[in-house]
């Protein structure tokens, strides 16, 4: 599993700190990651964006 560095950028209307919190916990749920994702740039000024370290299949989930 090769982690690389994906900057995830949210639908308008998607919660940011929902979103966020299941990223970093433990477990996930749907297209969320089952394991604890790092997150390789906050990005604190955006609501939309985040940097995450993710594998390549990880990021085709999230697309959906």
């Amino acid at each position: 599993m090769s982690e690389k560095e994906y900057v995830v950028t949210l639908n308008k209307g998607v919660d940011y700190t929902q979103f966020n919190q299941e990223m970093i916990a433990s477990t996930g749920a749907g297209n969320i990651p089952n394991r604890t994702v790092d997150v390789a740039n906050a990005r604190p000024g955006s609501q939309r964006n985040t940097h995450y370290a993710i594998t390549d299949a990880e990021a085709d989930i999230l697309k959906n």
